[in-house]
């Protein structure tokens, strides 16, 4: 389970934020992640509170998490349409000359605090 280093990660990112911007305490830490990301977004959850339980600043953090959809854009006809749906073959024209626009993301979208 490589998700509990990837929250650790995005501990030690939050934290290093939090002290540059001299700020004291954290709301929420909101993640984007991608459809066919290699991460289990119920994994992330799960390991949350053991990455943040000894961290003064993070320890009544929520962890909120959004999923991006898996999209892919013909590069014939230019249709963007959803990788999951249609595989990679444009549903408008059947060509297979597409590319992934989205769906592979693991970012800090946003952090409250204050």
């Amino acid at each position: 389970m490589h998700e509990l280093g990837i929250v650790f990660n995005i501990v030690a990112s939050v934290e290093n934020f939090v002290a540059q911007n001299q700020l004291t305490t954290v709301r929420s830490i909101t993640l984007q992640v991608g459809e066919i990301c290699t991460v289990v977004p119920k994994y992330l959850v799960d390991c949350f509170p053991a990455a943040v339980d000894k961290s003064a600043l993070l320890h009544d953090t929520k962890l909120k998490i959004e999923i991006i959809p898996a999209t892919c854009v013909c590069h014939d006809c230019f249709e963007v349409f959803s990788l999951i749906k249609h595989k990679q073959t444009c549903p408008d024209c059947g060509s297979t000359d597409t590319e992934i626009i989205s769906g592979k993301e693991l970012e800090i979208k946003e952090i409250e605090a204050f």
